[in-house]
């Protein structure tokens, strides 16, 4: 099992923090965790407090959910593309965004779609929700990241999944670089 440290014993280090759910296999937790791993940056894992208010991690990241990236002394970074950019700039090699702007702007384009909020992954999660009727206990543990709001309507969800899954069906134009 990886070990994690708090978030009052992460914020007297250096180097690169990453705060993650333990025992939660979220897509964004992995995916931030991949593209660290992919361009060998080390990073200390941060334990969330899940199902409880986390205060010391509100009070550090300005925000309650996971990923986030802190490299030392910088802002934290809660959001896919503030990691990623993060990661290219700390091991430009290999590089995971592409140098020609046309090419750019469709890797960005269909990494929102799939990652970004109302895109794939977050309609998914919000129908898994609806569908499981999870207890209250559980829901608000997934729903931490919503803060004082209610969880987000789910009524938009089939549309978004089906327009993001209709549009990676399509032929993409080839890559320049």
């Amino acid at each position: 099992m990886a070990e994690y440290i708090s978030v009052e014993q992460a914020k007297g280090i250096s180097g690169l923090r990453l705060v993650l759910s333990p025992g939660v296999p979220g897509p964004w937790s992995e995916a931030a965790k991949g593209i660290f791993h992919v361009k060998k940056i080390p990073y200390i894992r941060v334990r969330q407090e899940i199902g409880r208010p986390d205060h010391a991690l509100q009070e550090w990241t300005a925000q309650g959910s996971a990923p986030v990236a802190v490299w030392s002394d910088e802002r934290p970074r809660s959001t896919w593309i503030e990691q990623l950019y993060l990661a290219e700039r700390l091991a430009p090699t290999p590089p995971l965004i592409p140098v020609n702007i046309e090419d750019r702007a469709l890797m960005v384009g269909y990494c929102n779609e799939l990652c970004g909020e109302h895109g794939f992954g977050w309609s998914k999660r919000l129908l898994l929700r609806r569908a499981a009727n999870f207890s209250s206990a559980l829901s608000s543990r997934l729903w931490t990241f919503t803060g004082p709001r209610s969880p987000p309507s789910s009524s938009r969800c089939p549309t978004n999944c089906v327009r993001c899954l209709s549009r990676s069906a399509r032929p993409t134009p080839t890559p320049t670089q």
